[in-house]
């Protein structure tokens, strides 16, 4: 039998932006010729592209302004072209995981348990009023402002749908649009007893699961997709000295690439009076005065913080007892798993709610850092991880050069409060990491240390593999997922300490 040809997969990183607008003549991101053509356009110097852009066509239209990309893209204050869409769900469906939550023992695996769990899942989307769906960030914004400006009258757990973003906002193309505050408190006034009933329904349900009586038992039905294209294409590669797992690294390349974050800022800041500036002499003198492996050696020379965009030169400001401070902070910045395969293989359901895939280190300033230690100082409870960066980047309301930021707190807190089920995916990837890890080291002790081959060892490990929501002879393809999984993350971690090496090593 002739062997199959070798798949000669383009390097990614490296070809020509045309290229790639050849290979992929929908997508968006930075490379893109509409992208381009709209910095020509509107004249812009600089790009902030989000992963939500670049995920979605060129053609794609935004469910509430009914804007497409050329339209909403507009220019920042400092110039920014901002290219940014919006993940916008229902509060109410995060109003009901937070009452069902305590309802929940992480430890107690019996039958009770998981049949109260997948209850929960059901549940939990029972008072939602709409899907959670992309919109644009000036609606997200605009969606924002409405309920902080009618606060007297509107609940935090309440959100309004895209639909009704469209009746009180008004749209111009290119620019961030007007709320209409006669128009926003009509709108609640004709959802507010659906509302009302929805909450009922919620105690209802919390009841019931309390007692025990909304529980589902079993696990949700699977549909076999035939064999598992990791195992396979591991296998093709092996028999072909070829690497595998470049195919499951290409999508990953192709966001990097699309991504641009040049600069932040949509709305005009009050100033201040301006800090102290370093000099030249004191900002080496600072630098020289950071150990190898501060972040301060790590960077590089046009670096900026990621949240608020300043530079080095920047970030430092003068402390109370007149010395120069300003440390640099790693930010775990986590990405999502796109791959409905993947999240076959993780949860069981290729259409589960979400999971992290990955994470990039990138460094924030000590002001930017600040918000999450305030936030920690006025209630411990709140995670490390509180804020993301786009949390962080919303609830500044005034940013200097050598100075502190000034923040809304009340925003923070709302923000924090509200992302309970980021922090649960952050749990569950370092979960889904340390398996995979684990089962990668086994299999290598197992084949080299015990000698036993490597289908003896994958038989031996296979147990391992057991998850809720698989059968028994889906453990073998689960343990071949996890095993390769195990190799792309050690892979990623090899990547981010070169990353990550101080300048002077590199």
């Amino acid at each position: 039998m002739k062997p199959p040809s070798r798949l000669d997969v383009p390097d990614f990183r490296t070809i020509s932006d045309e290229a790639l607008q050849s290979l992929l003549p929908q997508a968006d991101g930075a490379w893109s010729r509409q992208t381009k053509s709209l910095m020509q356009r509107l004249g812009a110097e600089k790009l902030n592209l989000n992963s939500n852009w670049a995920d979605v066509r060129q053609d794609w239209h935004c469910e509430a302004c009914q804007r497409r990309k050329p339209e909403i893209a507009r220019v920042s204050d400092n110039g920014v072209l901002l290219c940014q869409l919006e993940w916008h769900h229902d509060h109410l469906r995060d109003h009901a995981k937070r009452r069902f939550r305590p309802l929940v023992n992480d430890d107690d695996r019996t039958p009770e348990a998981w049949a109260l769990r997948r209850g929960i899942d059901a549940c939990k989307d029972l008072t939602m009023r709409f899907y959670t769906t992309l919109i644009c960030n000036d609606c997200n914004t605009a969606e924002g402002q409405a309920k902080s400006r009618s606060s007297d009258l509107i609940p935090s757990h309440f959100s309004f749908s895209p639909r009704e973003i469209a009746r009180f906002i008004r749209v111009q193309p290119n620019r961030m649009h007007r709320v209409d505050d006669d128009a926003v408190r009509e709108v609640w006034s004709e959802v507010r007893k659906d509302v009302d009933e929805r909450v009922a329904f919620l105690d209802v349900l919390t009841g019931r699961l309390a007692a025990g009586r909304q529980g589902i038992q079993g696990s949700p039905p699977h549909f076999p997709a035939g064999a598992n294209l990791s195992s396979v294409l591991v296998r093709l590669a092996a028999e072909q000295d070829q690497d595998a797992e470049s195919l499951y690294r290409v999508p990953g390349i192709i966001a990097e690439r699309s991504v641009r974050q040049d600069g932040f800022g949509i709305s005009p800041r009050p100033k201040r009076a301006a800090g102290r500036t370093p000099t030249l002499e004191a900002l080496a003198t600072y630098r020289a005065s950071q150990g190898v492996e501060t972040p301060w050696r790590r960077v590089v020379p046009e670096w900026r913080c990621e949240v608020c965009h300043r530079d080095r030169s920047e970030v430092v400001r003068l402390s109370g007892k007149g010395k120069w401070t300003g440390r640099l902070h790693r930010h775990q910045v986590f990405i999502a798993e796109r791959d409905p395969q993947a999240m076959f293989w993780r949860t069981g359901l290729a259409d589960d709610t979400g999971a992290f895939r990955s994470y990039r280190v990138v460094y924030i300033c000590q002001d930017c850092r600040q918000v999450v230690t305030d936030l920690r100082t006025i209630d411990p409870s709140y995670s490390e991880n509180a804020l993301t960066v786009t949390d962080l980047r919303a609830v500044l309301t005034a940013v200097e050069p050598n100075r502190k930021h000034q923040i809304d707190v009340t925003a923070a807190r709302s923000r924090a409060e509200g992302n309970f089920e980021h922090l649960a995916f952050i749990d569950d990837y370092n979960r889904h990491r340390s398996l995979s890890s684990s089962l990668t080291i086994d299999l290598v002790t197992l084949t080299g240390e015990f000698r036993m081959s490597q289908e003896e060892a994958l038989i031996e490990l296979a147990p391992q593999a057991w998850a809720p929501g698989f059968a028994d002879d889906q453990l073998r393809e689960r343990l071949d997922w996890l095993l390769l999984e195990g190799r792309r993350l050690r892979r990623e971690d090899i990547e981010r300490d070169a990353d990550l090496l101080p300048m002077e090593d590199r």
